[in-house]
């Protein structure tokens, strides 16, 4: 590991931190900003470092619609979930409650997952590990005598058969 930072909600500052982080590794972990409130601009500042338009998933769009509970009141704030990055691939959970952005550019990997540390966990079992595990075993850079998990990487002792 390279580096941790915290940073603000602000776009430049975000777009800051993550050139001078790719300028030092191959890959790079966001954690947060995903949600729907106006703080949340993880999305908008991903977009604008790499040039890459927004724009909104209607199918996504009427996913989040459909699934809001009853008890939670659809509020047009949420349609924000809806938008991803032109030309990247995005992640969503089957109900469009949490989503992840997984993707290459530039030859890096950057891997934008939720904040809430639940969401979070289910984003990087489901989503980054994966993609570095594939990685991984292609550079022979995995070697445990450990049985593996389903992410290709050692399994934790709590993990469940």
């Amino acid at each position: 590991m390279e580096a941790i930072m915290s940073v603000g909600d602000d776009v430049a500052a975000i777009k800051n931190r993550l050139d001078f982080l790719l300028s030092m590794t191959d890959a790079v972990i966001c954690s947060g900003g995903l949600g729907p409130t106006s703080d949340d601009i993880t999305t908008a500042a991903i977009a604008e470092a790499f040039a890459l338009p927004l724009y909104t998933d209607e199918n996504v769009l009427s996913l989040l619609k459909t699934f809001s509970p009853n008890s939670i009141c659809w509020v047009e704030n949420n349609a924000k979930q809806a938008v991803f990055p032109r030309e990247l691939r995005f992640y969503l959970t089957p109900e469009a409650r949490r989503r992840a952005l997984p993707f290459f550019i530039n030859g890096k990997m950057i891997f934008v997952i939720p904040g809430v540390p639940a969401e979070a966990k289910l984003m990087v079992v489901n989503v980054l590990f994966p993609p570095c595990a594939d990685i991984s075993r292609r550079m022979n850079c995995i070697s445990s005598n450990k049985p593996l998990g389903p992410s290709g990487f050692p399994k934790p002792p709590l993990m469940k058969e």
